[in-house]
């Protein structure tokens, strides 16, 4: 039994040694609609809103680890991706929304790493939640933000894509914004990226 546990430990280093050296910036243009999440245009600004809370949200840095590998006994092969974000807090006056100054901000990150472990045993050292005030929903490389932040789908929380890339342009009232919300019949669409 000691064995099987030292081969265990000994196969599991190199994995938890793993150093950001490797990564490298993933750069992407254009944006995607898909009927559960969206994937932002380059360095825009994302506005969710789930009933009276409201969230700007702008990815400032994505990298990949260039760390796909075969699976094996110890861990999945997956490549591992992570990125930064800053975060907007705003709020409901009366029929308005707010978010100049914001309620808080700050800066968060995010990432996901490959499974390691033995068959139901295996786990991840993995952060793949967006908060933001008191939203929370799920994020997947390079940017996709779901609807939703776990497997159970939430129709209350609502996304619009912008074309802003300041924070000090966002404008939450701005009577062009397209609120989605999560929806299976939705086609998916592209967002040409503009420079």
């Amino acid at each position: 039994m000691k064995i099987v546990y030292w081969i265990f430990i000994v196969g599991l280093i190199p994995i938890f040694c793993k150093a950001h050296a490797q990564e490298t910036p993933m750069v992407y243009s254009n944006g995607r609609i898909f009927s559960n999440a969206v994937l932002p245009p380059h360095g825009t600004f994302l506005l969710i809103r789930k009933k009276d809370a409201l969230c700007a949200i702008q990815f400032t840095g994505i990298w990949r680890g260039n760390d796909r590998g075969n699976s094996s006994f110890f861990h999945s092969g997956d490549e591992s991706f992570r990125a930064n974000y800053s975060w907007y807090v705003g709020m409901k006056v009366s029929n308005s929304w707010v978010i100049h100054p914001p309620k808080a901000s700050g800066k968060s990150e995010l990432h996901q790493e490959r499974l390691v472990g033995l068959g139901k045993f295996a786990f991840g050292n993995s952060n793949i939640h967006i908060k933001c005030g008191g939203i929370f929903l799920k994020w997947s490389a390079p940017a996709n933000v779901y609807f939703y932040h776990t497997l159970a789908q939430d129709e209350s929380n609502e996304i619009a894509v912008t074309r802003w890339t300041k924070f000090e342009d966002v404008d939450p009232n701005d009577q062009s914004l397209q609120w989605l919300h999560y929806d299976t019949k939705r086609p998916d669409t592209v967002i040409p990226f503009e420079h």
